[in-house]
């Protein structure tokens, strides 16, 4: 009896470190042939279940983006705050998610890459790391409130927890570290990302954002012009947080391709 129950203390063990990491994720669709996956990048302080929770349950970003394009699947991973800003990990376990669920639906044709608040700027950061099959596929990017410039950002928030994600995740501030937050502000990420002017993004930018500055949205959709993206700019009179969701619906709609006219700027009150 004793040996049979170390026998399976040692299976359930051998099981639980099998796991992946990134086993706290959450994956829905309209469709049982989706052709559109949205990879979404929760706030700092979240977890994976923000898109399918806020601004809540009822009124969800998820079901924003489900609601009426045909064929959208929702893919959202938990991620660890350093390693979002750092890029120690190199976003692995985002890029061998996706690769599994590509392969569990493979009806799947585009990626829309979309984040909130920090979530925003992995958005935009991810195109960085991707492997070369996955950034082949990137057709839009909703980012919803990003930073452009972590130096900046860490000198400019009104947030402590901010400012403290950011000393812990370089080891210091910006005087300490100048050269390593420089290396993770988008336009130096983007450095080596190539032209894609078939890729549609929307940047939402909060007018009383007293945690990521405005003009950092708006100097951002300058770089990703001179990179050739198709940008537009989204502005919504409210403070720093998870917008309504229906501004998701919304980019969803532009960024793949459902809106013709052109949008920018779009103030949404």
């Amino acid at each position: 009896m004793r040996s049979s129950i170390i026998i399976f203390t040692i299976a359930l063990l051998s099981l639980c470190l099998s796991q992946p990491s990134f086993a706290n994720s959450r994956f829905e669709t309209n469709s049982i042939t989706p052709n559109i996956l949205v990879i979404y990048f929760h706030s700092y302080g979240s977890n994976y279940t923000e898109a399918f929770d806020a601004p809540s349950p009822d009124d969800s970003i998820a079901k924003a983006m489900l609601k009426d394009i045909p064929g959208v699947a929702i893919l959202s991973i938990d991620r660890e705050s350093k390693a979002a800003i750092n890029g120690s990990d190199g976003y692995r376990e985002v890029s061998e998610l996706t690769t599994q669920c590509w392969n569990d639906h493979p009806s799947l044709k585009h990626i829309v890459l979309c984040g909130t608040s920090l979530g925003a700027y992995e958005s935009l950061a991810y195109l960085h790391y991707t492997p070369q099959p996955i950034f082949d596929k990137v057709c839009g990017i909703i980012s919803v409130e990003p930073t452009d410039d972590l130096a900046d950002l860490f000198y400019k928030t009104r947030s402590a927890k901010v400012q403290e994600l950011l000393f812990s995740a370089f080891g210091g501030d910006p005087i300490k570290e100048p050269d390593y937050y420089r290396s993770h502000s988008i336009k130096t990420l983007f450095s080596n990302v190539p032209n894609r002017p078939d890729i549609k993004i929307c940047i939402v930018s909060a007018k009383r954002d007293r945690v990521v500055p405005p003009y950092q949205q708006k100097r951002l959709c300058n770089t990703l012009r001179e990179k050739k993206f198709q940008v537009q700019l989204v502005e919504i009179d409210r403070a720093h947080s998870v917008a309504d969701s229906g501004i998701y619906g919304i980019a969803l709609h532009y960024v793949t391709g459902r809106y013709e006219r052109n949008l920018q700027p779009l103030t949404v009150k």
